[in-house]
């Protein structure tokens, strides 16, 4: 099939008719092939343009931008009228002349559609068209262009392999340029003196400024062009600087750039035809014949063709040239299909021309392949995998793929991989296989071959038998499981058999014929058990496991009334021993968490209420343990005061009740945080110094607290008679004036000074009430602490007042303060009365404990406790002076003092060094003072109370326990 350019003859005939009939000013869609890169273009013609005349018109020709590429047809054409110079004439806003210098000139635009990135190859075959077909001034020949198209103008402009280009051209307007600068490009550009006005955005986001920059300064270096290269950089963003730059109204030094470039203009070169090419006749081939020579030669009707130039349009890409700068190749390598090959010849004055030649290659034939399956295997068991050797050829094209599949056989085997020539099947069984390779060629034929392999069974092997670890148990546990085990190698385990070859005769397996049974009913002794295995083959194997079933422990039990040290325990969790610095010396226990426990084998003599003190130590308050029973239940909670150290011990007691005989009870510690050396039972309920506890929790009838060593009274009316904590019945009752209401702090409220229970629940009012214990003896003292906590309201205190003394209680969140009143002896009615009070809105009462004193002295445990000064107190007039209760303390003293000093009062607290260990200030207002002060950081020991008023002291001795 032959192109020589007839349809552009004829197209040029038709222009010359159309020009001749009408001068009407229009901008016209051309679909005209100027050469492969573009088939349709826009062409605006002055007024009054005539083809057959002999005026000619300066030519701008116009680059578009990569967003207007298309293929030049009516869908894809209109997209080049968005833009600049086609534009503006498509909106009649492009000026029909421009007058410079004197002189009127009117424009020739032609704007062609590129379908795809052009060359400057493609832009001067544009040119050579245009010149063939219009009657343009080649000595005005200007080419512009935006993005893609002003890079290209770069590259025209700048070639340095062709100098026509750039003396072809008068002048040129690249407009924000996409090419990268090159050197040799403005040094061309340079050397031949081409006018250049470039113009960009300054934040050009798509190409960027610096192309333009470059450019410039590249061309004005030394020695730089006549005129110099010129730069317009907007101050804006964005990609768009064409509308600025095209707009006719824009101007610099009074001209917009169509009268910039009308002032330059090129010598005319010489009129020179391009040669007439031919690429000789098409041909047809048939594979596996894959070559052809090609026929092309070339004429010059005023000179000579100084080259040829061989290159594919269309086809295949599988193609060899012999030479391509030849008329005459032979091109071969090539592949079933069409192709298209061009012969561009070039003259003597580098004018060029192209014929194209059709080269059809038929496919052959297609031959099926041949596969080969390899050669014939034998192995022997416990061999059972083989390699296979494949293959397959095609005399006329490519093995596409490959296929084994088994057409006869036992059916358990495993391709490595069944779809390459050379796989390996694994996991084969004695008998004979067949194999089958299946190869498909690339046009879809097949080919097949077999290969047989035979497996020969294997000479049997004893299986082995693994009768598993020795194990070692101690009574009670009688029994263990055993964890035996066969394999054979070149077969299966088909029975399993233990049996007993040495030990005690009694035993009893769950199932001997398991490869893991329990055996149970074991007494102490050392047992041989053996474990038989049976393979496939009947041979057998056997292997024997030792179990040593150990005589249980001797149990000591500990004697219930009496004392267990805290390491004595025969099991327990988490906790650790350590030597203890308590009297007596030895271990006591410590690195106590929550969740921990110790258990302690006892003997209880007799079922009764115990006295259970414990010997503890914990830096700081509201530790807890509880002691259990064996299964869980809760025998007591105790509270931990703070002792200041983990090796600062003090007894703590509870009350509680053991029924008789041997029996676990377990040490539970509720919290971290202490301690624990010893603990001791003692029968009955009295405490080391004989004193007896009354212990009342207030509700309201529901959610009583649940300890037997407590009295739940409904505050509402009366109590009845209330019992002790070791459980027997008192005289004592109490009763509440106002009982106001109830409040409850919630299930996981605090607890500290009183268990979490008691302090659950709140009696609270906003007048005063009045607590009244009767039924006491007259003939007694009495200790009492009361209560007062609450989860909400802060800023409440409550007032405790007991025979003329105030204790004041921050009642708000409060775990650790109480009011204490001690030494106290009921009137003669038995009474003691207790006024209730408050500052805030309301005041509170939880509960209260009144301890009966006997007047015996307190002991500790593991001797006697130090004694401290039994003047603890002043009378004046039988009033108190000054006092200090309770004495020994745990965690807060009471202060008393009833005297005529007032102002500022220091209390001091000094150790048995001299040292100020502890010191307030109070304003004493009045005669009579009461105030708690909190001591709970202190170690044990002996301390000073000194109080001081302007020149007045006085001092006290008191005993931390």
């Amino acid at each position: 099939m032959k192109t020589r350019n007839l349809l552009f003859r004829a197209f040029t005939a038709l222009l010359l008719l159309c020009s001749v009939v009408s001068n009407a000013q229009v901008q016209t869609a051309r679909y005209v092939s100027m050469n492969p890169s573009t088939n349709g273009y826009y062409e605006y013609l002055p007024q009054g343009y005539n083809a057959s005349g002999s005026e000619t018109y300066p030519l701008i020709l116009f680059v578009h931008g990569l967003g207007e590429t298309g293929a030049g047809n009516s869908s894809t054409l209109p997209a080049i009228l968005r833009n600049a110079i086609p534009r503006l004439i498509n909106e009649g806003k492009f000026p029909t002349s421009f007058t410079v210098n004197g002189k009127t000139s009117k424009f020739i635009v032609i704007s062609p559609q590129f379908n795809a990135w052009p060359k400057f190859t493609d832009i001067d075959a544009v040119l050579d068209y245009i010149e063939a077909h219009y009657k343009i001034d080649r000595t005005r020949i200007y080419v512009t262009g935006l993005s893609m198209g002003g890079g290209v103008t770069w590259e025209y402009g700048g070639c340095s392999s062709n100098l026509k280009y750039v003396q072809r051209i008068a002048a040129m307007v690249p407009i924000c340029g996409a090419s990268s600068p090159s050197a040799y490009r403005a040094r061309t550009i340079a050397k031949y003196n081409l006018p250049v006005w470039a113009l960009h955005n300054q934040n050009d986001p798509t190409v960027s400024v610096e192309n333009t920059n470059q450019y410039i300064d590249l061309i004005n270096q030394a020695p730089a062009p006549v005129p110099a290269a010129r730069k317009t950089i907007f101050n804006a963003s964005g990609h768009d600087a064409w509308t600025k730059a095209y707009d006719p109204n824009y101007r610099e030094n009074g001209m917009n750039v169509y009268e910039w470039m009308l002032q330059y203009s090129r010598p005319a070169q010489g009129t020179n035809p391009p040669p007439v090419v031919n690429a000789g006749a098409d041909k047809t081939i048939t594979l596996p014949t894959n070559s052809v020579a090609l026929a092309g030669s070339a004429t010059d009707a005023n000179g000579s063709v100084s080259s040829y130039a061989w290159t594919r349009i269309s086809g295949p890409t599988q193609f060899t040239f012999s030479n391509a700068a030849v008329a005459n190749p032979t091109v071969s390598n090539l592949a079933a299909g069409t192709y298209v090959f061009r012969l561009t010849a070039t003259d003597n004055q580098s004018a060029s021309a192209y014929d194209e030649v059709t080269i059809t290659v038929n496919a052959a034939a297609n031959a099926a392949p041949v596969a080969n399956a390899g050669a014939d295997k034998s192995i022997t068991l416990p061999t059972n995998s083989v390699a296979l050797t494949g293959s397959g050829t095609d005399a006329n094209g490519t093995i596409a793929s490959y296929r084994w599949t088994k057409t006869s056989g036992p059916t358990q085997f495993t391709f490595s991989n069944a779809a390459v020539a050379s796989p390996t099947v694994s996991n084969l069984v004695a008998g004979t296989y067949t194999f089958r390779l299946t190869v498909t060629d690339n046009q879809g034929a097949t080919g097949t071959d077999d290969v047989q392999v035979v497996v020969n069974s294997a000479a049997n092997t004893a299986p082995v038998a693994n009768a598993g670890t020795d194990k070692a148990i101690t009574l009670p546990t009688n029994s263990v499981a055993l964890t035996g085990s066969g394999t054979d190698a070149n077969g299966s385990i088909s029975s399993y058999a233990w049996t007993k070859t040495a030990g005690p005769s009694q035993f009893a397996f769950s199932n001997a014929a398991v490869a893991s049974p329990t055996v149970s009913n074991l007494v102490a002794g050392t047992y041989t058990f053996r474990l038989t295995v049976t393979d496939n083959g009947g041979l057998t194997a056997y292997d024997d496991v030792n179990v040593v079933v150990s005589a249980a422990p001797v149990v000591t039990y500990y004697t219930i009334p009496g004392k267990i040290e805290a390491e004595q325990y025969f099991q327990m969790n988490g906790v650790q021993t350590e030597a203890t610095t308590d009297a007596g010396a030895g271990l006591n226990v410590g690195w106590i968490e929550p969740g921990d426990w110790m258990d302690y084998n006892v003997n209880v003599t007799a079922a009764a209420s115990y006295t259970v003190n414990f010997r503890v130590a914990a830096p700081a308050a509201n530790s807890q343990l509880q002691l259990r029973k064996a299964d869980g239940s809760i025998l007591t909670t105790v509270t931990i005061p703070a002792t200041g150290d983990y090796q600062a011990w003090t007894t703590v007691s509870a009350t509680v009740a053991l029924t008789a005989g041997n029996q676990v009870l377990r040490v539970y510690a509720a919290t971290a945080g202490w301690n624990f050396n010893w603990f001791e039972f003692a029968q009955g309920t009295t405490t080391p110094g004989g004193a007896k506890y009354i212990r009342v929790n207030v509700f309201a009838g529901t959610n009583p607290y649940n300890n037997a060593e407590w009295n739940n009274w409904n505050f509402t009316s009366q109590s009845p008679a209330l019992k002790y904590a070791d459980g027997s019945t008192s005289t004592a009752k109490a009763s509440l004036s106002v009982p106001g209401n109830m409040a409850d702090n919630g299930t996981a409220y605090l607890s500290g000074m009183a268990p979490a229970g008691v302090l659950r629940h709140s009696s609270y009012a906003t007048v005063q009430r009045i607590l009244t214990i009767s039924g006491l003896s007259p003939s007694k003292t009495y200790d009492i602490e009361l209560y007062a906590s609450r989860s909400n309201n802060p800023g409440n205190n409550t007032i405790f007042t007991l025979g003329g003394i105030n204790q004041t209680v921050s009642s708000y969140n409060n775990s650790t303060q109480k009011a204490i009143f001690t030494g106290r002896t009921p009137d003669a009615n038995g009474n003691l009365v207790v006024a209730i009070n408050r500052t805030g809105t309301y005041n509170y009462l939880n509960g209260f404990t009144i301890t009966e004193n006997n007047g015996a002295a307190l002991m500790t445990s593991r001797g006697a406790a130090p004694q401290v000064s039994t003047e603890n107190e002043t009378v004046v007039n039988g009033r108190e002076k000054f006092g200090v209760y309770p004495n020994p303390f745990v965690d807060q003293v009471f202060i008393q003092l009833n005297n005529t000093e007032t102002g500022l009062m220091n209390v001091s607290v000094i150790d048995q060094s001299g040292r100020v260990v502890r010191q307030q200030q109070f304003n004493k207002a009045q005669a009579l003072f009461n105030e708690t002060i909190n001591l709970q950081s202190l170690q044990p020991g002996l301390y000073l109370i000194k109080v001081q008023i302007g020149t007045w002291s006085e001092t006290k001795k008191v005993m931390r326990n």
